[in-house]
């Protein structure tokens, strides 16, 4: 049997999703389909427009065989942690002999040369990327500079360099590459071409990005998305879309309690607080109400919007850096998977659940991986006004 993995969030899922599960087959010809997605809250550190069940039912209807989660930690860090949970996942799935990879670049070569010089960091890498910093150029410039001049030692133009890491799908498509040699994971890397912005003549259906999807839902341009998702997509979300669209403002709300009732010293540890950003943070969340004016406050070269957005959520959650340094084994839940297909949760290893007892003989990693999952449903069901969504979640199975 031949599985192929897919690292994913469908958020949600649209005809460019539908496309590369079709692609996966029609390349390569495997049995199996298996998606690591994130849960309730997503890597742009900001709630799903869907809840994870609903997000994984969509992926079996249209094309996948299983659905697992990616943990909490590593689906709202940064690329490289998300990268890293991912394929440790990847690691621990059996059969699995391949990656597909939604790039907007498919030329394995490059990729793979960007991936190495990121990889090794040599010496005259670190050289030229401590340069740039001095210059005043922020972390992210500074280290694609880097890695395009050094590209150009390798025989790579600089605009095939730029194009590549200019482009966000791309970029987390590096760290993938990364993450599997940091793990010694020898799989195969099958990248596909995304499709964006077009609308095929007399099908009258749409591939556009989730970004788009997500502002035309929040602009009550409901009907507007409908040729952008698979109509099987559209039933199975139509009610959370209508009835259970995460609210901004309760979030926010939630973020500005979090931050101003955490001292100076609980700021500064958060995962990605650093450089004295704690300081920035203690003195802007005194003077602001809402999440949006507290990162226009403290965004600037050093500190990117995302990067404050995700120490926001980091801090909801309660998360610090002791906390993810104790982390030595990543658990994953089995969200969803096909009937014809269960044979194959036996051959799981046991970093794979779908429920979990309460005895005091589970490791403790899986009890603090499920019990910030409880605390993720629990406010995922505030944000989003729904009662009903409780934990555990139920398996889907179609």
């Amino acid at each position: 049997m031949k599985c192929c993995a897919v690292i994913c969030e469908y958020n949600p899922f649209h005809n460019g999703h539908l496309y590369q599960l079709n692609r996966i087959r029609e390349l390569i010809g495997c049995d199996r389909i298996i998606c690591i997605m994130s849960g309730d809250f997503v890597q742009r550190a900001e709630p799903a427009i869907a809840n994870k069940v609903a997000r994984a039912k969509c992926a079996l209807l249209n094309g996948a065989d299983m659905v697992v989660e990616l943990p909490l930690p590593y689906a709202i860090g940064s690329g490289e942690m998300f990268a890293k949970g991912a394929t440790e996942i990847i690691k621990n799935l059996p059969k699995v002999d391949c990656l597909a990879m939604g790039c907007e670049t498919d030329d394995i070569g490059a990729l793979n040369t960007l991936a190495q010089i990121q990889y090794e960091e040599s010496e005259e890498f670190k050289k030229v990327l401590d340069s740039l910093l001095k210059q005043g150029l922020s972390y992210p410039h500074s280290y694609a500079a880097a890695t395009e001049k050094m590209g150009e030692k390798h025989g790579m133009s600089s605009d095939m360099s730029r194009i590549i890491l200019s482009t966000p799908n791309n970029i987390l498509c590096l760290e993938y590459l990364k993450a599997l040699k940091r793990q010694n994971i020898n799989i195969k890397i099958l990248p596909i071409k995304r499709k964006e912005n077009k609308i095929y003549t007399g099908e009258n259906i749409e591939i556009t990005s989730s970004s788009v999807i997500r502002r035309r839902l929040y602009g009550d341009n409901f009907n507007d998305i409908f040729n952008s998702i698979p109509h099987s997509s559209f039933a199975a979300l139509e009610h959370e879309f209508s009835e259970h669209l995460p609210s901004k403002k309760t979030y926010s709300d939630i973020v500005m309690y979090t931050l101003r009732n955490m001292s100076l010293n609980e700021i500064k540890a958060l995962p990605e607080v650093g450089e004295g950003l704690e300081y920035a943070i203690d003195k802007a969340v005194a003077h602001v109400t809402d999440i949006n004016a507290l990162i226009a406050k403290i965004k600037s070269k050093r500190y990117t919007e995302s990067r404050i957005k995700r120490i926001c959520m980091q801090a909801v959650f309660r998360q610090n850096k002791s906390v993810m340094s104790d982390i030595t084994q990543v658990y994953s839940r089995v969200l969803a998977i096909k009937s014809d297909f269960k044979k194959y949760l036996s051959a799981l290893p046991d970093v794979f659940y779908i429920q979990t007892n309460n005895d005091e003989s589970r490791p403790k990693a899986l009890k603090e991986f499920t019990e910030l999952e409880k605390q993720a449903t629990t406010l995922y069901s505030i944000i989003t006004h729904n009662a009903d969504y409780t934990f555990p979640p139920r398996l889907v199975t179609l």
